[in-house]
């Protein structure tokens, strides 16, 4: 069985010590894990390692990403698209770190799809947990009318899942099934479009 941490839930309306972090949407993180995305250090400037001489080298990192890649000028609007309007300043500091984290390992071409579809994930649950996030993969997953999109926020939300969980944030002494166990219970959708998750191969494929 799962276990669960007993750390105290907090909203983000109150903020981060000193940071002036308001709540727009009730998302709620525990005290560590406030910390924890206090302590995340966003760069100013990204650097494109697959970039060709036609796109551009660096992402700079304003409130709104805008960048050329792979022939498509791309846009991640932070700070005024519709996906992520609603979330706090918490939320989407946490958001970016995960972005610029599939930057570096997957590729830009389309981080912008991956923000979107990870926004939409966290206003879709109320806490951030292994649980919650799980939970959310296997509704994607039991919907009868399953589309591509419904594909694609659990492919993205699996990778925001494990890499928050590599880097520490859901540690806690109450926490201790491995993460790669539980994934063991959750379908994979069945999607030829999506090899690049060929990793996933703990995840059973759901028909």
């Amino acid at each position: 069985m799962t276990k669960t941490s007993h750390s105290k839930i907090y909203s983000t309306e109150s903020g981060i010590t000193g940071g002036g972090f308001f709540k727009t949407h009730p998302l709620h993180f525990t005290k560590e894990q406030l910390e924890w995305i206090e302590n995340i250090q966003l760069p100013k400037r990204l650097f494109l390692i697959s970039a060709t001489e036609f796109d551009d080298r660096y992402l700079y990192l304003h409130d709104d990403w805008r960048y050329r890649f792979s022939g498509n000028n791309l846009a991640i609007l932070f700070s005024t698209g519709k996906y992520f309007c609603d979330l706090s300043p918490v939320s989407l500091k946490l958001l970016k770190y995960l972005t610029i984290a599939y930057i570096n390992e997957n590729s830009a071409s389309v981080a912008d799809k991956f923000a979107q579809f990870v926004a939409t994930t966290f206003k879709q649950i109320e806490v951030i947990t292994r649980e919650s996030l799980i939970e959310k993969m296997q509704m994607l997953v039991a919907k009868t009318e399953r589309n591509h999109s419904d594909s694609s926020q659990f492919y993205y939300t699996l990778y925001a899942l494990r890499k928050l969980d590599r880097n520490g944030f859901f540690e806690s002494k109450d926490d201790s099934d491995e993460l790669e166990d539980l994934l063991l219970e959750v379908p994979r959708p069945r999607n030829n479009n999506w090899a690049r998750y060929q990793n996933l191969g703990k995840v059973r494929t759901s028909s």
